[in-house]
C-alpha cells in the first residue's frame, strides 16, 4: 500500500461513494474500505464477514486517521500490480504466470 499511496493512488479531500477509505495508525497503512453512501463504508475485517458501517467504527487497531482516494479506474489495479512487480523486481516470466486468468 505505501507503494501505490505514493503517488499512483489520487488522494481526495471529500470521501465520496465509490472511493477508497485508509485507516491509518501512526502513519502506519492498517486497513481499506469501500465508501458507499454518507459516512458509510464496507470493508472485512481480518478474517470475519463484510460489514458494513460508519466510517469511524472501525476496531481501534486499525487507527483513527483516515484518509480518501478514487478508486482506480477498470484494468488499472492490474496494471498497478505489474508496475509494482516490475519495480520490486519479479520477473516477466514469473507475473505472467501469476496473472493467468
Amino acid at each position: 500500500m505505501r507503494w501505490l499511496i505514493q503517488g499512483r493512488l489520487v488522494e481526495i479531500d471529500e470521501p465520496k461513494a465509490g472511493c477508497l477509505t485508509l485507516y491509518f495508525n501512526d502513519g502506519n497503512w492498517r486497513h481499506i474500505g469501500v465508501v458507499f453512501g454518507a459516512g458509510q463504508v464496507i470493508s472485512q475485517w481480518g478474517q470475519f464477514p463484510v460489514y458494513e458501517h460508519d466510517d469511524s467504527e472501525v476496531p481501534a487497531r486499525y487507527g483513527v486517521e483516515v484518509r480518501y482516494f478514487e478508486m482506480p479506474a477498470q484494468g488499472e489495479p492490474l496494471r498497478l500490480f505489474l508496475e509494482y512487480g516490475k519495480t520490486s523486481g519479479v520477473s516477466d516470466a514469473y507475473m505472467a504466470k501469476t496473472t493467468k486468468a
